[in-house]
């Protein structure tokens, strides 16, 4: 019988007690430790593929720019629902718990722009709070029933140029209330500092870009708890790896973020520890994902966005957006008001911190401030692991410290730069795959892949990888069937974009395999100021595959508290791989799923109490297709056991004896405490007289009771678990018999009895009608086949 738990209400609770779930409330606090725009115009096509209805040129799209740091304000706010899953996190730790998911609100707000000193360097930053409350209810810990509150602050130093996080620390309390008693479990305040800053963007972002990450993590602990101790202090190298792996719409609560960035990032074994989607429109994350290798993920997802008023506008804008190094690069800073009308005699700071350059600068009436600055050659702490690859991006700001308002840009700088280079990018290629409806965008950590009948969206971007503007050509495609489409490419300035958009219908035919897509701009080689023809034409592959097949063996219904193996073997790929990867979802009890990742498919679990369990069985082979089906698995109940014993093994007539049925139980009792019930069930003598327990109850686990004839006394006891099974138990106890005692002998005449012992009677005869002797004695007293019984007068015994 499947677990219903009561509600019940707890009057204290000893620390001893709870001790046993600090596990779990460590590593949420380790968990919480961890947290630290193309605006494109539409281009009508200027041709479609007419021979082949399956692949054609849908649409080109123009870059309106690059997707550049932000510059926030002092009250600029982000909420963010925030979504906890730590079901398997304590299932692998051993913490019992039905909790699977702690849920709150976080909401990020810049609280001050300040100047710090980061590398040597004087650096402005952003003072940044996150603050959120994080709340299960009804949450059985340990064996008591409570609310977990956590409530979470932390205050992150933002470097400006780059949103690279320079410290971050979190003040976390959390409490642990049942009923009306509320337990202090643990303050803890962490501090995280990075040397060199810890870059989670490499601005300006596009599709492909790659960025590593190096840098030393000095962690600060401090606080209190009766529950587990505060760790101690420690410094580690770290490293990762991120790359912005696809642009689309994250979904989440907020509706405005569709052109959205996927960032991806990677441990050093390329195993995916998290993303998040950036957000142009909103200047911040949409969604944030991570995953704690303890066997944790996380989100917060945005939900509403309130921006303060820009009543001053600050833009840096650059002659060109790339320049080589250690040249002399023409910028202007441009001020307006929250009406787009320029504002003259502004006094601002221009800085280029990545060398420790900065000049003073005033507007002019039109509202601008002209400035030349040796780009240097300063290294960019965020390389990319893919070559060709920039030598270095830098935020250039400007700053008016009065009023705490600054506009940022980035610069690129090329130590092989050209004038005018176009290419297509295929690191940069985002597809949107349909199936039966439902879109998704791939990128390289699920794989581009499809089956037939499915229809891919391919976004082709064709960069000026030179600083000058260059002439409107085309992207020729070539489909996998060797048919061809062409699309329109515009007027690229330096570094800007453009999108030709492909559909692919993939044929109902389509053989298993890789294709391949190919794509060249400027196809009829018009382009005679390109100063690199060589990159103009590049592949993009993607496999056809089929659909793996999950089966799963039906177990036979088996008893609880015993090894089922559920047998998903049969499962396959078609498309070839080996037998695909195997996620079991079982439900181990009425409100809880536990997942288990079985890479030979072969998965052994018990249950604790009889039911029907559902298993979900989910395969995915090498290509991240997916197919999935479920069993139900029908435990059966255990029936209770007892064994009867008693006091003595033997008793004589008439003496009392204790039966004990207190060997007994049941193996798979949700009732530790009273597993079983019980009922005697004991003879009826000869006379018609029901024994019963001395007691008067029937239903304990002992009997005392007091045999009065001789022979065997046989006591049955039925238990009964919580499933309503039952079980008998007897034992025959035998009874012996004992010797005659406080016999009477009287005199009668007749009907009268003789008192008068003056002429006492020597001898009576048996027969005798006028007087005789009469001896009463047990009945149990056999007197033989004598017709006279001879007793001298006055014996008794």
């Amino acid at each position: 019988m499947k677990a219903k738990h009561s509600a019940h209400c707890m009057g204290n609770i000893s620390s001893r007690d709870f001790r046993s779930a600090q596990t779990f409330i460590l590593i949420l606090i380790l968990l919480l430790s961890n947290l630290a725009l193309m605006v494109c115009s539409d281009i009508d096509s200027d041709s479609e593929l007419d021979n082949s209805p399956n692949f054609f040129v849908s649409s080109s799209k123009s870059s309106g720019g690059d997707v550049d740091v932000p510059s926030w304000r002092i009250g600029d706010k982000w909420t963010y629902d925030g979504f906890m899953d730590v079901g398997t996190l304590l299932t692998d730790n051993g913490v019992s718990s039905n909790i699977q998911t702690i849920t709150g609100e976080m909401e990020m707000e810049v609280k001050d722009i300040l100047t710090m000193t980061v590398e040597n360097q004087s650096t402005l930053v952003y003072k940044v709070e996150y603050e959120g409350l994080f709340e299960a209810n009804g949450v059985e810990l340990s064996g008591y029933n409570g609310n977990l509150d956590v409530d979470y602050l932390e205050i992150d130093y933002i470097r400006v140029s780059d949103l690279a996080v320079i410290e971050m620390t979190m003040d976390i309390d959390v409490t642990f209330q049942v009923f009306i008693i509320t337990i202090d479990v643990g303050h803890i305040i962490i501090t995280n500092d990075y040397s060199p800053p810890q870059e989670q963007y490499d601005f300006p972002l596009r599709v492909g870009d790659t960025w590593t990450n190096n840098y030393t993590n000095n962690v600060t602990w401090s606080g209190s708890s009766d529950y587990f101790a505060i760790p101690e202090d420690s410094s580690s190298h770290s490293s990762s790896r991120h790359s912005v792996v696809s642009q689309g719409d994250p979904g989440v609560p907020y509706s405005g973020c569709s052109g959205s960035y996927n960032i991806t990032t990677y441990n050093q074994t390329w195993f995916p520890e998290g993303f998040l989607w950036w957000c142009p429109a909103v200047k911040n994350n949409a969604w944030r994902h991570i995953y704690i290798d303890l066997g944790m993920t996380v989100d917060f997802k945005l939900k509403s966005v309130d921006l303060v008023t820009r009543n001053t506008d600050i833009d840096v804008e650059f002659a060109y957006p790339a320049w080589p190094l250690d040249t002399n690069l023409s910028t202007w800073v441009n001020i307006t008001d929250g009406s787009g009308n320029p504002l003259g005699s502004q006094t601002i700071e221009f800085r280029y911190e990545c060398v420790g350059f900065s000049a003073m600068l005033t507007t002019a009436s039109n509202g601008s401030a002209f400035i030349r600055f040796d780009s240097g050659h300063a290294l960019d702490p965020s390389p990319s692991w893919i070559t060709p690859a920039e030598y270095a991006s830098h935020g250039v700001i400007a700053w008016i410290s009065g009023s705490k308002t600054l506009g940022v840009d980035t610069i690129v700088l090329d130590e092989h730069l050209t004038a005018v280079d176009y290419l297509p990018r295929p690191s940069g290629v985002s597809v949107e795959r349909t199936r039966d409806g439902a879109s998704v965008s791939l990128n390289p950590t699920v794989g581009y892949n499809a089956i037939p009948g499915d229809t891919l969206v391919f976004n082709i971007p064709v960069m000026n990888a030179g600083f000058l503007f260059g002439p409107a050509t085309e992207l020729e495609v070539t489909a996998p069937d060797g048919s061809t489409s062409r699309g329109a490419v515009p007027s690229l300035g330096g570094l800007q974009e453009a999108y030709t958009q492909v559909t692919w219908i993939i044929p109902t035919t389509q053989p298993i395999g890789a294709v391949q897509l190919s794509f060249e701009v400027d196809p009829d080689g018009l382009m005679t100021m390109d100063a690199n023809q060589s990159n103009d034409a590049a592949n993009f592959s993607v496999f056809i595959g089929r659909l793996p097949t999950a089966d799963i063996i039906q177990p036979q219904a088996t008893k609880t508290l015993t090894e089922v193996h559920i047998d998903a073997r049969n499962s396959n790929d078609p498309d070839g791989g080996g037998l695909p990867h195997c996620t079991f979802v079982v439900e181990v009890d009425v409100a809880t799923n536990q997942t288990f990742e079985e890479e030979d498919c072969l998965l052994e679990n018990s249950w604790n109490d009889d039911g029907t369990y559902r298993v979900w069985l989910t395969v995915t082979d090498d290509e991240n297709d997916q197919d999935s089906t479920y069993i139900d698995v029908e435990i059966l109940n255990r029936a209770p056991w007892v064994n009867v014993s008693s006091q003595y093994p033997t008793i004589p007539v008439e003496s009392p004896n204790v039966f004990f049925a207190s060997d007994s139980g049941d193996l798979d009792t949700l009732n530790n405490q009273a597993p079983v019930d019980f009922l005697w069930q004991l003879p009826t003598a000869s006379d018609g007289t029901q024994y019963e327990c001395e007691s008067g109850l029937l239903v304990e686990a002992t009997c005392t009771v007091t045999p009065m004839e001789e022979g065997i006394f046989t006591a049955q006891v039925t238990v009964q678990d919580d499933d309503g099974a039952f079980t008998t138990g007897q034992l025959d106890l035998v009874v012996t018999n004992i010797a005659p005692s406080d016999a009477e002998i009287t005199m009668w005449n007749g009907s009268v009895e003789i008192t008068d012992d003056r002429n006492p009677l020597k001898y009576g005869t048996y027969n005798n009608n006028s007087s005789y002797v009469r001896v009463e004695l047990n009945e149990d007293v056999e007197l033989g086949a004598t017709n006279a019984l001879f007793l001298p007068y006055g014996f008794k015994g």
